[in-house]
């Protein structure tokens, strides 16, 4: 899927009443970015983001997982570095450092 696909996919949600307007922002940001655009890949899982740099994607293959919970207003970041292993890293990031931490777990994973 196209990031702008992806950005339509969550819209519809949100208008059938799903809360998953959190996610909107960070799709706009890898959209509007050239050098994540172009390397960066994503598919959806309802209210779960998976960026990979692999096209197509397959899940839990060197994939990084976003879903935000709401109840603690946190993003839980998900990284699989491997098939069908259990995640490498998982953290935990307040809401409003989505942007900022999404930028720093791709600079680390050296993706872009």
């Amino acid at each position: 899927m196209s990031w702008d696909e992806i950005e339509r996919f969550y819209r519809d949600l949100i208008s059938h009443q799903w809360q998953v307007d959190d996610i909107i922002p960070l799709i706009q940001f890898i959209r509007d970015n050239n050098d994540l655009n172009q390397r960066l890949f994503g598919c959806t899982s309802l209210d779960r983001l998976i960026v990979s740099i692999y096209n197509p994607i397959e899940l839990q293959r060197e994939a990084l997982w976003i879903e935000f919970d709401k109840e603690r207003k946190l993003w839980n970041f998900k990284y699989y570095p491997h098939p069908f292993h259990e995640p490498e890293h998982e953290r935990y990031y307040p809401g409003e450092l989505l942007i900022e931490k999404f930028q720093s777990f791709v600079d680390k994973l050296k993706w872009i």
